[in-house]
């Protein structure tokens, strides 16, 4: 639990400038699928228009950023490798979103392909983004030898509120995958 490793820190640098890139990638193909949208607006009015059809999302690209950047580099005094390793886990269903977004521009949102693509990454989700909150819980209550449910009551309360900060907005995204997939099986029984 007390140690250290480098590429903790040399993640966030190359992990800050990601999110700025990946907001702006996303950005640009939201104009460019949403042309008709966008055709007249200036500038100013696409970013204003693309912030408020995407508000939770742009939130997230900026205000983890923020947050992570000085909590990482700064305050966590080289403590707790492991429980950011565990978070950096996050990304990976990233590539079961892009594969998904791929398939949706090739025309193949029928398949079965698509389908199980996104069920991978409705799996991939849950695993990454939420069961790793109580993994993270377990193992420190493992290392502290107390039990599970002493561990909120026994780590500082701003790593409670720091997961529940990043948590709250995977829960919203994973009913929202749910909702989809229910609306997917719904289809196919038809």
């Amino acid at each position: 639990m007390k140690d250290t490793h480098w590429l903790t820190n040399a993640y966030v640098y190359f992990g800050m400038p990601y999110f700025l890139y990946d907001m702006w990638a996303m950005y640009s193909y939201h104009v460019r699928v949403n042309d008709h949208l966008y055709e007249k607006l200036d500038t100013f009015q696409r970013i204003k228009m693309f912030v408020y059809k995407n508000a939770l999302m742009v939130a997230h690209h900026l205000l983890l950023p923020s947050i992570l950047l000085p909590l990482v580099l700064i305050y966590r005094e080289d403590k707790g490798d492991f429980f950011f390793g565990a978070f950096f886990m996050i990304e990976m269903v990233v590539p079961f979103i892009s594969a998904r977004e791929i398939l949706l521009q090739l025309n193949m949102k029928h398949t079965r392909l698509y389908f199980y693509t996104s069920l991978s990454m409705i799996v991939m989700f849950f695993i990454c983004r939420l069961a790793a909150f109580p993994y993270l819980y377990y193992k420190y209550a493992q290392y502290a030898g107390i039990s599970f449910f002493d561990v909120p009551y026994v780590i500082p309360k701003k790593c409670n509120f720091s997961c529940l900060l990043i948590l709250a907005p995977q829960v919203y995204w994973f009913i929202l995958m749910i909702k989809g997939l229910h609306r997917a099986v719904y289809k196919i029984q038809q």
